[in-house]
C-alpha cells in the first residue's frame, strides 16, 4: 500500500502530469487518427503546467492548510509537556557536508522549530523519525546528529529509524508517548494531515507548525509563472491527496469491520 500511495503521489505531481500530457499529446498528434486527441492532450498539459506555476494559484491551495493550526507561541500551552516530536522531512547523506546541510529545507525548518521548543522545556525528550530511504543512514539519525550539533544532549534524543510515512511515524510515536501530551512539529502545510492522523490514533498532540511556504503575493507578481510556485502547488496537492487517501483508508477499515 505504501508503494501504491507513492506512485499515486508521483502521478498527481503537476509537473509530472503536465509534462506527461504534453509529451504524449505531441507524440499522438503525429498519428493521423489521433491528431485531434493529441492536440487536446498537449494543450491540457500546457494548461496544467501554466496554471499550477502561478503564485496566486499555488497560494490559494497552500494557505488554507498552513493557517489551520497557528504557530506555537503561547508558552502556557507547554505546561506539563515532556516530549517534542519532529516528523521527518527528508535528507541526503554525504560525508563532506555539515549535519544540518544533510537535511532538506523542510527537514531543517522542522528541526529548528523542535530545538526552539526543546529549549523552552529543558527536561523534555526530542523524538526524531524517518527511515533511510536508500541512504547510508536513516533520516532519524541524520536529524539526531544535527540536533546534537544544535545543542541538544544525545541523552535527550530518541530515534525512530523505521517509519516510512506520516502514518507509520505517528504509530511509532504512540508506542513512545501513549496518552501523554506532546508537541508535534512538522511543516505547516503538512500539519492538518498529521493532526488528523494523530487524532485517529488517539494521540494528544500540540501542533507546532514550521516551514511556511505560502506567500501573500500581491499585484501582478501573483500572475507571473515561477518554478517555486509550481513546487508549492505540488506540496499542496501532495497534502490534499494524502488527506483523501486517509479518508479512503478509514472507510475501507470501517467497511471491513461491518
Amino acid at each position: 500500500m505504501y508503494e501504491v500511495k507513492r506512485t499515486f503521489d508521483v502521478v498527481a505531481d503537476p509537473a509530472f502530469a503536465g509534462i506527461a500530457l504534453l509529451v504524449a499529446g505531441l507524440l499522438a498528434s503525429r498519428l493521423r487518427r489521433l491528431a485531434g486527441l493529441g492536440r487536446v492532450m498537449a494543450g491540457l498539459g500546457l494548461f496544467v503546467l501554466a496554471a499550477f506555476s502561478l503564485p496566486v494559484v499555488a497560494d490559494l491551495m497552500a494557505r488554507p492548510l498552513e493557517m489551520k493550526h497557528p504557530a506555537l507561541v503561547n508558552r502556557s500551552a507547554l505546561n506539563g509537556v515532556r516530549v517534542v516530536a519532529v516528523l521527518g522531512g527528508g535528507h541526503t547523506f554525504r560525508t563532506d557536508r555539515s549535519t544540518t546541510s544533510l537535511l532538506n529545507p523542510p527537514g531543517r525548518a522542522r528541526l529548528v522549530e523542535g530545538v526552539r521548543v526543546c529549549r523552552l522545556l529543558p527536561d523534555c525528550r526530542l523524538i526524531v523519525s524517518g527511515w533511510a530511504a536508500g541512504e547510508q543512514i536513516s533520516l532519524a539519525e541524520s536529524t539526531a546528529r544535527a540536533a546534537e550539533d544544535l545543542g541538544i544532549s544525545p541523552r535527550r534524543i530518541v530515534r525512530l529509524d523505521e517509519p516510512r510515512d506520516t502514518e507509520q511515524e505517528l504509530e511509532a510515536l504512540k508506542s513512545q508517548v501513549g496518552g501523554e501530551r506532546f508537541v508535534l512539529v512538522t511543516s505547516a502545510i503538512h500539519m492538518p494531515r498529521a493532526m488528523d492522523e494523530a487524532a485517529r490514533l488517539g494521540l494528544s498532540a500540540i501542533p507546532a507548525p514550521a516551514d511556511y511556504v505560502s506567500d501573500r503575493t500581491n499585484g501582478w507578481r501573483g500572475w507571473v509563472f515561477s518554478a517555486p510556485a509550481l513546487a508549492r502547488s505540488d506540496a499542496a496537492i501532495h497534502e490534499h491527496v494524502g488527506r483523501l487517501w486517509a479518508r479512503l483508508r478509514e472507510r475501507a477499515d470501517s467497511a471491513a469491520l461491518e
